[in-house]
């Protein structure tokens, strides 16, 4: 038998005055304070339902020892401690026999096994002990805390005393079974501290003492003085009870006194202090005695017992020093310390208490004083010392009572609440409430529900309560609840309304309406619908009955609308309203405010109307209905409900839209309403009635529970008293106000009696704590390796999270656990959340996937009665960046990012370094090809006066022949020099990007023939057998023949170079018979290309031989020139020594694009054409050669002198030393035709050109560039500059008289046409638009003074708005005529239109034509056309 004795100092700082209010129990008590049980089992998560021992600890979390595991509640979760294989520092057996709980907060478990296990609750772990190095097992079997805060351990294998070390845990300071220990051998009776912190130790073999520096003493152990069983302490002497003395000890003395010892001999069992001078004291054989602490006398039945207990009592003393008494007949005796007096009590009936091994008594002291006692058997005792009243509650299957009389152990929260473990049946809860409730049941013996659902309540003008159930019945109470009476059985009322004339309308569902006299109750009237009678009711369902202002009846029908009652006399006449209106026909509630206007609760909304209004025209109402695009409007069109408070507010209750407030004073037509649903608190969204207490709160029911919105708060707080659903199920429109201020209320299983003034809120609130913590849905412990918790999560502030630690819940709970469902919580973490959540009960918050950061979790709670602690509980978590992303690797990366930067920063230097070098060495090879390019350029004017000489010598007749051979062989090289000038000027178009081709028709066999001739004689010289390998007739398709040309030149070039004499070259060309591509060889036995040279074999500068001549840009020019002909080249070495170089070229049309095809070869733009002739060609002189003025302008005196020298013969020269002297000579001279080289100083040729051009005094003279440039660039900047001729050097003086000789003859043709023609048609006379501008004008001029005879030459030029020398140098310059002879003409070919037409005779036509005199303008027409005037056109 295990007794609690409860320490009253442990809750005396605890205030229980007021208790939750809502329960999910029931009460029929009214008078007395309710005393409320559930019970928590294996149901709701209890590991096993044995709870034998229970404590509540400093903190507020229960603990329950089960005999599967310790268990801990936090009012939501249960956390089980039980062996875990594997599971070090874990508890040694999962079945709890007690717990205990030092001042420290460390739980002492005693286990089945007889050890005991300490839980650690700041790292949730238990401890394993270790003294002088060995672990050691705490096999003991009590438990003693010192006022020094030692932790004593005893039992038969001796005592242990464990004291706290400097970081506060829990360590062994002294073990019994040590060596070093000199206590008596045995197990430990008990171990006592007394005032001056000695420890006593008794044993089997005598008396130990352990002063407070450590020092043992033995006493007694010779002297078979027999077992040492219990000490106490009263004054300054300490009691040791033996098995028939009572040894003495003086603690100011210092010294043992003379030990008492009874007359009789028995076997001492258990000692207390009975008063002052008394002490109490029980034996085995004789009961009870008082031993007197002054004389030692022994003194039997202590209390004074009429039955005084004999056998083997035993003894608690309580906190208040209270004796209790008991032995295992059932009976118990207590004494009041204060007074003396006992009170007997049988707790266990002796019958009961025979059969039970032990009776297992604990009794607890709580927090107001009063006495609990559990028994093992027959339940749980209530006893109030003051006015010596003695409960018992039992178990009752029927009312609210212990599920069980088997109970082990008890224990207080800090609430006031009990928890008592049963057996078999979990854990009792025990709360007390403060409030006047009750439930009246109509029907008390009828176990069906519809006897008991109250559907209506009314009280009548006399006091009298009438009352309907859902069975049909209709009661009769008074005002005091207690006389009951039924009038009626199956008439199934649903509404009451009492009218003027003190008679009771019932409106009942489904049997029409019925009218009693409410004296006699005697059925007055009974009125139903007749569906043949027009103003019978309008339906047998009526939900609601008011009398309005005006003393007008007004009846509500679910389907039939509203009914406005007409009496006249004993006739009753019922007008139809609403009627055959839909759902807005099924109206529930009816409401007549302060202001005279009628409510209206429908199923299709809320409706309200003017009543005088509406009986006019029934069509005059507003309705407010549910509308999604109105967000203010009502949130449901089910009305269930209609109140008005006291201050004039209009409540509506809806089915599933809460409850809404109409907001009179809102200015919008559809209606504004604010909206209380299950998310502000409401238990429910379907309200069903509503009430105002006397206080002016607002009470609303539902299918849930009832609810009251707390003052100025706008927050709900709900009750729900019964312990069944039905209970809380309220009805529609069943509730009523009594004057007293009770409220009644119908439920589903009875009516509800509630004063709501007798409700006290419960206004404390404690701190809510962390209670557990998950990461990525595991529960994480402070004791686990790598936990991220050090301490308990309950007691820490702080946590460091890996990163892949980022998905988190924390469980809290506001450890008021009366009723912890309805606690609520609301929580924030800064700086993820922007707000706190929104209060609810739910007791955890899960984040996922946080970032890495800091973050501040803050919650706080309120308790059942909805008071909130302002106190906010707060908890840092840091989750930490993952490797990758922490500092110390943010700084590696920053130096591995400087590493590659500066390593990027060397190679971009490299890179630089060498694009600067690529870039020198392109721009050097640049420098180089330009100036390759400027040389070859310079080298043209000296190749031209070489041609010009070799030409005038091959002129010459009968040269000798060694100076013929001579002569050939300067001509030769002297083209083998112009065309390596123009192979490393095609070299700059290549490094230039712009290589262009143009193609012409070609036959390639006689191309390539040609190609073949041109070293014959170098074969002949350097004795070589050189062939040609041809096909057979003509092969046309288009070619480059220019750089088609180059290519064989570079090959056959090549061949020669490296080919020795004797050696033997073969040209070949071949059509291909799969592609139809032409394929040409050529293949020679020199010295072949080694092979680490192969590769590199067509590169730039690349040389075959270091020794060899040349400039190692010829193969490339090949490989490059047959690419942009779409073809291939490449290299095979010859069987036979020496190379073979193939070229494939495609002999279709269609592979090019984007190409110019040359089909007409146009001699001044083709180069070739300009060399045919600079071979040999034959001049076509003028046939009327005239006295000719040419303009040389060269900056070169020797091609000056040369073109004097050769041009002298035919015409007069003029020579211009650069540009500037030239220009200036062609406006002075205004010669025939102008030569004039390219690049001059201070003004080259495109620019005298360009101003000679945009000259209106020179524009008609034709221009001849020559140049050693010979780019498609240049040729196109000097034709847009308007040179009429481009020839390149070096040059034939052949070609560049012909192409002289060909533009004066032009020009010469123009001005004969110009004579004999009519009409010169424009674009004909020259290039330039001003020429063409100038003649348009000069004839426009002429034809509009033609007929003049006195316009002359004079006004002709000042029309013409010239100087008199520019316009005849123009005019003559440009016709070949004087201004003069121009009027002339014009007048001539106008007088030869006029004859031919036949009007005029050649008088009329002399006059027309501006000439007075016939005679004279007879002779001038036969000298302009060789006839006379009467002649012509005959």
């Amino acid at each position: 038998m295990f007794l609690r004795d409860y320490k009253m100092n442990k809750r005396q700082n605890i205030f229980i005055g007021i208790f939750t209010i809502s329960l999910f129990f029931s009460s029929m008590l009214c008078a007395q304070e309710s005393i409320l049980f559930s019970q928590i089992s294996t149901k709701d998560g209890l590991p096993q339902n044995t709870a034998r021992s229970i404590v509540v600890d400093n903190m507020g979390f229960l603990w329950v020892g089960t005999l599967d595991g310790l268990v801990r509640y936090d009012g939501t979760r249960f956390i089980t401690y039980k062996p875990e294989p594997g599971r070090p520092k874990n508890i040694t057996d999962q079945r709890i026999r007690s717990i205990h709980e030092d001042k420290d907060g460390f739980l002492w478990i005693k286990t089945y096994d007889n050890s005991f296990n300490c839980y650690n609750p700041k790292l949730e772990r238990f401890i394993e002990f270790s003294y002088e190095e060995n672990t050691v097992p705490l096999l003991f079997t009590n438990y003693l805390e010192t006022q020094k805060g030692e932790v004593w351990l005893w039992g038969d294998s001796g005592c242990v005393k464990i004291e706290k070390n400097t970081e506060g845990v829990p360590v062994i300071a002294f073990h019994s079974a040590s060596n070093s220990s000199k206590l008596s051998e045995g197990k430990v009776n008990f171990v006592f501290a007394d005032s001056l912190n000695n420890v006593w130790i008794g044993s089997d073999l005598g008396l130990n003492r352990i002063d407070s520096s450590g020092h043992t003493d033995e006493f007694y152990n010779q002297e078979n003085l027999g077992v040492f069983r219990k000490a106490m302490q009263l004054n300054s002497i300490v009691y040791f009870m033996s098995d028939d003395v009572i040894c003495r000890y003086d603690l100011k003395k210092h010294l043992f006194l003379e030990a008492f010892k009874s007359s009789e001999r028995c076997s001492l069992r258990d000692i207390a202090q009975l008063n002052k001078d008394n002490l109490i004291v029980s034996s085995l054989e004789k009961g009870l005695y008082k031993v007197d602490v002054n004389t030692g006398l022994f003194s039997k039945n202590p209390l004074g017992s009429s039955n005084p207990i004999i056998a083997a009592p035993r003894i608690i003393v309580d906190a208040k020093k209270g004796i209790w008494v008991y032995d295992d007949s059932g009976r118990m005796i207590y004494t009041n310390p204060i007074t003396g007096k006992t009170k007997e009590m049988q707790l266990i009936s002796p019958e009961v208490a025979s059969v039970i091994d032990d009776g297992r008594y604990n009794v607890l002291i709580d927090s107001e004083g009063i006495y609990w006692i559990t028994t093992y058997g027959n339940g749980l005792y209530q006893y109030n010392a003051e006015n010596d009243v003695l409960t018992n509650y039992l178990y009752d299957k029927v009312e609210n009572s212990p599920v069980s009389d088997y109970l082990l152990s008890i224990d207080e929260d800090h609430f006031g609440n009990l928890w008592i473990g049963s057996e078999y049946a979990g854990v009792i809860k025990v709360t007390r409430e403060k409030f006047d409730v009750k439930y009246i049941m109509p029907e008390k013996d009828e176990s069906i529900v519809a006897s008991n659902n109250v559907k209506v309540i009314f009280k009548d003008s006399d006091g009298k309560i009438w009352l309907g159930t859902k069975n049909g019945s209709l009661y009769i109470y008074d005002d005091q609840l207690k006389n009951q009476k039924r009038i009626e059985k199956n008439i199934n009322p649903y509404t009451i309304a009492e009218d003027d004339k003190g008679r009771i309308w019932v409106g009942t569902k489904g049997n029409g309406v019925y009218i009693y006299d409410k004296k006699s109750y005697q059925q007055y009237q009974h009125f139903v619908n007749e569906e043949e009678k027009v103003n019978s009711l309008c339906s047998n369902s009526i939900f609601d009955i008011i009398q309005d202002s005006e003393k007008r009846i007004w009846i509500a029908s679910f389907g039939g609308g509203i009914d406005l009652v007409e009496e006249s006399g004993n006739r009753f006449r019922f007008n139809h309203y609403l009627n055959n209106k839909g759902n807005i026909s099924f109206v529930r509630c009816l409401l007549e405010d302060k202001k005279g206007l009628i409510w209206v609760g429908t199923y299709e909304g809320l409706i309200c109307f003017q009543p005088d209004e509406f009986i006019k025209n029934q069509n005059v109402y507003t309705i407010y209905t549910y509308n999604p695009g109105h967000p203010e409007g009502l949130n449901c069109n089910d009305v269930k409900a209609i109140f008005e408070d006291s201050r004039g507010e209009l409540w509506i209750g809806t089915a599933g839209g809460g409850l809404n407030l109409f907001d009179a004073d809102s200015p919008d037509k559809q209606g504004s309403f604010v909206k209380y649903t299950k998310k502000e608190g409401l238990p429910s969204d379907i309200i069903t009635s509503i009430l105002e207490s006397k206080d002016s709160v607002l009470w609303v029911s539902t299918e849930s529970g009832l609810t009251h919105i707390e003052k100025g708060k706008n927050t709900f707080l709900t009750y729900q008293f019964s312990n069944s659903t039905y209970g809380d199920f309220y009805n529609e429109n069943a509730c009523l106000l009594k004057e007293d201020g009770e409220m009644l209320w119908g439920t589903l299983d009875g009516m509800l009696v509630l004063n709501p003034a007798s409700i006290v809120v419960n206004q404390t609130v404690p701190l809510v704590q962390l209670t557990d913590f998950f990461v990525n849905d595991q529960r994480i412990e402070a004791g686990q390796a790598d936990s991220p918790l050090k301490e308990s999560i309950s007691i820490t502030d702080k946590i460091v999270l890996e990163h892949d630690q980022n998905t988190f819940t924390l469980n809290f709970a506001c450890l008021d656990i009366t009723d912890p469902s309805r606690n609520k919580y609301t929580y924030n973490l800064e700086p993820y959340d922007q707000y706190w959540s929104s209060p609810n009960s739910n007791n955890w918050a899960t984040y996922k996937n946080m970032p890495s950061g800091n973050y501040k979790f803050q919650v706080k709670g309120a308790n059942a009665d909805g008071e909130w602690n302002n106190e906010i509980r707060t908890f840092q978590i840091t989750v930490l960046p993952p490797v990758w992303r922490t500092n110390y690797a943010i700084a590696l990366y920053i130096l591995i990012i400087l590493g590659i930067a500066f390593v990027i920063i060397r190679f971009l230097l490299r890179i630089s370094s060498l694009n600067n070098a690529v870039k020198m060495e392109k721009q050097l090879t640049d420098y180089k090809l330009r100036f390759f390019t400027n040389i070859s350029h310079e080298f043209r004017t000296p190749l031209t006066l070489i041609k010009g000489a070799v030409e005038r010598m091959n002129d010459m007749k009968e040269l000798p022949a060694e100076v013929s051979k001579n002569v050939s062989l300067l001509n030769r090289n002297t083209t083998q020099m112009s065309r390596l000038i123009d192979q490393l000027l095609e070299f700059r178009k290549l490094q230039n990007n712009v290589l262009t081709l143009n193609l012409e028709m070609t036959d390639i066999s006689d191309f390539t023939r040609n190609a073949y001739y041109a070293f014959k004689e170098i074969a002949f010289q350097k004795n070589i057998e050189y062939q040609f390998e041809g096909i057979n007739g003509k092969w046309d398709f288009y070619i480059d023949r220019n750089k088609v040309e180059k290519i064989l030149f570079n090959l056959l070039s090549n061949a020669f170079k490296f080919t020795p004499a004797k050696g033997k070259i073969t040209c070949r060309v071949v059509r291909d018979a799969h592609s139809g591509n032409c394929i040409i060889s050529v293949i020679d036995t020199g010295v072949g290309i080694p092979k680490e040279k192969r590769e590199f074999l067509f590169g730039r500068f690349m040389k075959l031989n270091t020794s060899a001549e040349g400039t190692g840009i010829g193969l490339e020019l090949v490989k490059e020139f047959t690419e942009t002909h779409k073809g291939k080249v490449k290299y095979s070495p010859n069987p036979e020594g020496g190379s073979i170089f193939t070229v494939e070229l495609p002999s279709k049309k269609e592979v090019y694009s984007d190409v110019k095809f040359l089909d007409v070869v146009d001699a001044g733009d083709n180069e070739e054409v300009q060399a045919e002739h600079n071979e040999d060609h034959v001049i076509q002189r003028p046939l009327n050669p005239h006295h000719w003025k040419i303009l040389v302008i060269d900056d070169n005196y020797d091609i000056r002198e040369y073109l004097k020298d050769e041009l002298q013969h035919h015409f007069d020269i003029e020579l211009a030393a650069d540009g500037k002297e030239g220009l200036d000579k062609a406006i002075e001279l205004n010669p025939t035709l102008i030569i004039c080289d390219v690049k001059m100083p201070q003004m080259d040729g495109l620019e005298v050109t360009r101003r000679l051009k945009d000259n209106f005094e020179t524009s008609h003279i034709p221009i001849i560039l020559l140049t050693a440039m010979s780019s498609d660039t240049i040729k196109l900047q000097g034709s847009e500059c308007g040179a009429d001729e481009y020839i390149m050097k070096p040059f034939s003086f052949k070609y560049l008289l012909s192409r002289v000789y060909s533009l004066i003859d032009q020009r010469e043709r123009l001005k004969k046409r110009f004579s004999v023609d009519v009409e010169v048609k424009k674009g004909l006379l020259s290039q330039g638009n001003k020429d063409q501008a100038f003649y348009d004008l000069i004839n426009e001029i002429i034809d509009k003074h033609l007929a003049e005879p006195s316009f002359t030459v004079t006004e002709f030029t000042e029309l013409a708005g010239q100087t008199r020398t520019i316009f005849y140098k123009k005019v003559k310059g440009l016709t070949g005529y004087s201004p003069n002879e121009l009027i002339k003409i014009k007048r001539m070919k106008r007088a030869a239109e006029l004859i031919l037409e036949d009007k005029y005779n050649v008088s009329e036509v002399s006059w027309q034509v501006g000439i007075e005199d016939p005679f004279y303008f007879s002779k001038c027409f036969k000298a302009q056309f060789g006839c006379a005037p009467s002649k012509y056109g005959k």
